[in-house]
C-alpha cells in the first residue's frame, strides 16, 4: 500500500511539472522613465522678438515662442513667380520681388512701403511664404530657430519678418532679422515712446548704445535706438545681441522696424537697414 502511495505521489510531481514548463513565462515589465519636458531658456534670442516688440504694443502681448515646436514636412510643390500685381492678404498686406532683386512689403492698413534687402527671407505669419519657409527650416538649422520664434505671434501686430541666414550673417548659429511692428491706433506720441524705449532692460550685460531723433527728407520724424545685450543662441553659446529699432508714427498708429543680429557681424548689415528705412515709405491708407 505505501509503495502504491508514493507511487501515485512521484507521478503527481511528474505531471505537474509538465504542465508548468508548457505555460509561458510572463514578461517582466518595463519602466519607461518619464522624460524631463524641454524649456526655453528665458534669454535665448529666440524669447526675445515677442517681449521687446511686444513693449510697442498698447496692450500685453501674450504670444511666445513654443518651446516644441512642430516642423511641417517639406513638399515638393514650388513657390508660384509673384505676379504682375501682387495679391493682397486678408490683413491688407503684400509681397512682391522687384527687378533689382528686393522684395517689396505693403501694408495697406498701417500705410507702408519697405523694400527688404536682397538675400533676405520675407515671411508674413500664416501665409503662403510662411509655409514655404517651414520646409526650407528642414535644411537650414537656423532658419529653423527664427522661424520657432515667431510662429505664436499675432500677425495684426507683427507684420512682417525678415530672416538672413546665409554666410556672413550669422554667428554662432544665430542669424539675422528684421521685423515690422505695427501698433494699430496707437495713442502715445513718439516722445512718450522714446522715453519709455530708453530705460535700462534686465538683460544679461545690457547697455544702451545710442538714440537720437531724424526728421527725414519727407519731413516724416523718425527716433531711432541702438542697444546689446547677451543671450543663448540657437547653438547654446553665448552670444552679444546687437538691436537697432526706428520708430515712427503713421495716420494709424505706430510702426517699429527693428533689426535683430550678432553683434559680432553687424558692421556687414547695419548699412541695409539704414538704406531700408531711410527709403520706406509712408501713405494714408
Amino acid at each position: 500500500m505505501l509503495r502504491k502511495l508514493a507511487f501515485l505521489f512521484l507521478t503527481s510531481l511528474i505531471i505537474a511539472g509538465l504542465i508548468t514548463s508548457c505555460i509561458p513565462a510572463r514578461p517582466t515589465p518595463v519602466v519607461t522613465q518619464p522624460q524631463p519636458l524641454s524649456t526655453a531658456n528665458p534669454d535665448a534670442f529666440s524669447t526675445m522678438v515677442a517681449g521687446i516688440a511686444g513693449a510697442l504694443m498698447t496692450q500685453t502681448s501674450e504670444a511666445l515662442p513654443s518651446a516644441t515646436p512642430t516642423i511641417p514636412i517639406p513638399t515638393a510643390t514650388l513657390t508660384p513667380p509673384p505676379t504682375q500685381t501682387p495679391e493682397m492678404s486678408a490683413l491688407g498686406t503684400s509681397l512682391e520681388v522687384q527687378n533689382d532683386g528686393t522684395t517689396l512689403f505693403t501694408d495697406n492698413i498701417a500705410g507702408i512701403r519697405l523694400a527688404v534687402p536682397v538675400g533676405w527671407t520675407s515671411v508674413r505669419v500664416n501665409e503662403p511664404e510662411y509655409t514655404q519657409a517651414w520646409a526650407d527650416a528642414a535644411y537650414d538649422p537656423v532658419l529653423a530657430h527664427k522661424m520657432e520664434a515667431i510662429q505664436d505671434l499675432d500677425p495684426e501686430t507683427f507684420r512682417l519678418h525678415a530672416f538672413n541666414t546665409q554666410e556672413g550673417y550669422v554667428f554662432e548659429g544665430e542669424g539675422s532679422q528684421i521685423n515690422v511692428v505695427f501698433s494699430q491706433g496707437d495713442p502715445k506720441t513718439l516722445d512718450e515712446i522714446a522715453e519709455a524705449e530708453e530705460k535700462s532692460k534686465f538683460f544679461d550685460k545690457y547697455e544702451l548704445i545710442s538714440s537720437e531723433y531724424k526728421i527725414r527728407s519727407d519731413a516724416l520724424e523718425v527716433f531711432i535706438i541702438e542697444q546689446q545685450w547677451q543671450v543663448t543662441s540657437s547653438t547654446g553659446q553665448r552670444v552679444m545681441l546687437y538691436y537697432k529699432r526706428a520708430i515712427f508714427k503713421v495716420s494709424s498708429g505706430t510702426v517699429a522696424v527693428d533689426l535683430y543680429t550678432p553683434l559680432q557681424i553687424k558692421d556687414n548689415i547695419v548699412p541695409a537697414f539704414d538704406q531700408a528705412v531711410e527709403k520706406l515709405s509712408v501713405f494714408t491708407p
